[in-house]
Protein backbone atom coordinates (compact mmCIF):
# COMPACT_ATOMS: atom_id res chain seq x y z
CA UNK A 1 0.00 0.00 0.00
CA UNK A 2 2.91 2.36 0.71
CA UNK A 3 4.01 1.94 -2.90
CA UNK A 4 0.58 3.09 -4.03
CA UNK A 5 0.78 6.17 -1.81
CA UNK A 6 4.21 7.03 -3.16
CA UNK A 7 3.03 6.51 -6.73
CA UNK A 8 0.16 8.94 -6.15
CA UNK A 9 2.62 11.54 -4.83
CA UNK A 10 0.10 12.89 -2.37
CA UNK A 11 2.56 15.42 -1.02
CA UNK A 12 2.51 17.19 -4.39
CA UNK A 13 -1.16 18.14 -4.00
CA UNK A 14 -1.44 21.84 -3.19
CA UNK A 15 -5.10 22.63 -3.79
CA UNK A 16 -8.29 20.68 -4.36
CA UNK A 17 -11.46 22.25 -5.76
CA UNK A 18 -14.57 20.05 -5.98
CA UNK A 19 -18.03 21.05 -7.18
CA UNK A 20 -20.89 18.62 -6.54
CA UNK A 21 -24.48 18.72 -7.74
CA UNK A 22 -27.01 15.98 -7.26
CA UNK A 23 -29.95 14.73 -5.25
CA UNK A 24 -30.51 13.19 -1.83
CA UNK A 25 -33.08 10.57 -0.90
CA UNK A 26 -34.68 11.92 2.24
CA UNK A 27 -34.53 8.95 4.63
CA UNK A 28 -36.33 9.95 7.87
CA UNK A 29 -37.14 13.33 6.30
CA UNK A 30 -39.77 12.36 3.72
CA UNK A 31 -43.37 13.47 3.86
CA UNK A 32 -44.59 9.87 3.68
CA UNK A 33 -43.53 7.32 6.30
CA UNK A 34 -44.16 4.32 4.04
CA UNK A 35 -42.44 5.80 0.97
CA UNK A 36 -41.51 6.43 -1.61
CA UNK A 37 -38.72 8.62 -0.28
CA UNK A 38 -38.74 12.27 -1.30
CA UNK A 39 -35.80 13.26 -3.48
CA UNK A 40 -34.38 16.76 -3.05
CA UNK A 41 -31.54 18.69 -4.72
CA UNK A 42 -28.17 19.21 -3.06
CA UNK A 43 -25.08 21.06 -4.22
CA UNK A 44 -21.79 22.01 -2.71
CA UNK A 45 -18.29 23.19 -3.35
CA UNK A 46 -15.19 22.50 -1.33
CA UNK A 47 -11.89 24.29 -1.92
CA UNK A 48 -8.89 23.13 0.10
CA UNK A 49 -5.58 25.01 0.16
CA UNK A 50 -3.17 22.49 1.67
CA UNK A 51 -0.18 24.83 1.59
CA UNK A 52 -2.03 27.53 3.55
CA UNK A 53 -4.07 25.07 5.68
CA UNK A 54 -7.28 26.78 4.58
CA UNK A 55 -10.69 25.49 3.57
CA UNK A 56 -13.68 27.19 1.98
CA UNK A 57 -16.86 25.15 1.59
CA UNK A 58 -20.43 25.92 0.73
CA UNK A 59 -23.50 23.68 0.79
CA UNK A 60 -27.02 24.19 -0.53
CA UNK A 61 -29.75 21.73 0.39
CA UNK A 62 -33.50 21.54 0.25
CA UNK A 63 -35.90 19.52 2.34
CA UNK A 64 -39.51 18.54 1.66
CA UNK A 65 -42.06 21.34 2.11
CA UNK A 66 -39.62 23.80 0.51
CA UNK A 67 -37.18 24.27 3.40
CA UNK A 68 -33.89 25.61 2.04
CA UNK A 69 -30.53 25.74 3.77
CA UNK A 70 -27.22 27.15 2.62
CA UNK A 71 -24.04 27.49 4.65
CA UNK A 72 -20.52 28.76 3.98
CA UNK A 73 -17.63 27.45 6.07
CA UNK A 74 -14.33 29.34 6.19
CA UNK A 75 -11.39 27.76 8.00
CA UNK A 76 -7.87 29.08 8.38
CA UNK A 77 -5.76 26.69 10.42
CA UNK A 78 -7.53 25.83 13.68
CA UNK A 79 -10.16 28.55 13.52
CA UNK A 80 -12.80 30.01 11.27
CA UNK A 81 -16.53 30.57 11.03
CA UNK A 82 -19.74 29.33 9.46
CA UNK A 83 -22.32 31.68 8.00
CA UNK A 84 -25.98 30.89 7.28
CA UNK A 85 -26.42 32.18 3.71
CA UNK A 86 -30.22 31.88 3.83
CA UNK A 87 -30.37 33.52 7.28
CA UNK A 88 -33.13 31.15 8.29
CA UNK A 89 -31.34 29.10 10.91
CA UNK A 90 -28.58 31.13 12.54
CA UNK A 91 -29.65 34.59 11.41
CA UNK A 92 -27.13 37.12 10.20
CA UNK A 93 -24.33 36.21 12.61
CA UNK A 94 -21.22 34.30 11.67
CA UNK A 95 -20.68 31.50 14.16
CA UNK A 96 -17.05 31.14 15.25
CA UNK A 97 -15.37 27.76 14.91
CA UNK A 98 -12.24 26.85 16.84
CA UNK A 99 -10.59 23.82 18.38
CA UNK A 100 -12.68 20.66 18.06
CA UNK A 101 -15.50 22.48 16.24
CA UNK A 102 -13.11 23.69 13.53
CA UNK A 103 -11.48 20.24 13.28
CA UNK A 104 -14.91 18.57 12.95
CA UNK A 105 -15.99 21.02 10.24
CA UNK A 106 -12.75 20.46 8.32
CA UNK A 107 -13.05 16.67 8.54
CA UNK A 108 -16.72 16.82 7.51
CA UNK A 109 -15.69 18.19 4.12
CA UNK A 110 -12.32 16.53 3.56
CA UNK A 111 -13.40 12.96 4.45
CA UNK A 112 -15.18 12.78 1.10
CA UNK A 113 -12.02 13.63 -0.86
CA UNK A 114 -10.07 10.38 -1.43
CA UNK A 115 -6.62 12.00 -1.86
CA UNK A 116 -6.99 13.72 1.51
CA UNK A 117 -8.18 10.54 3.24
CA UNK A 118 -5.15 8.66 1.86
CA UNK A 119 -2.86 11.50 2.89
CA UNK A 120 -4.34 11.49 6.41
CA UNK A 121 -3.85 7.73 6.63
CA UNK A 122 -0.22 7.98 5.55
CA UNK A 123 0.54 10.84 7.97
CA UNK A 124 -1.08 9.05 10.94
CA UNK A 125 0.20 5.52 10.34
CA UNK A 126 -3.27 4.14 9.63
CA UNK A 127 -3.21 0.70 8.01
CA UNK A 128 -5.46 0.84 4.97
CA UNK A 129 -4.86 -2.68 3.71
CA UNK A 130 -7.53 -4.22 5.94
CA UNK A 131 -11.24 -4.86 5.38
CA UNK A 132 -12.14 -2.19 7.94
CA UNK A 133 -10.26 1.07 8.41
CA UNK A 134 -10.79 3.26 11.44
CA UNK A 135 -9.50 6.83 11.25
Amino acid sequence: MLALLLALNLDAIRTIDVNCHGTRHMLHQSRRVDGPLDVEPWSGRTFVDLRGNRLLAETHSRYPTNENFAFRFVLDGDSGFVFDLMRNNQGTEAVALSGKAAAAARWNFTRGLPPLVLRYAAEHGVAIDKDVVEL
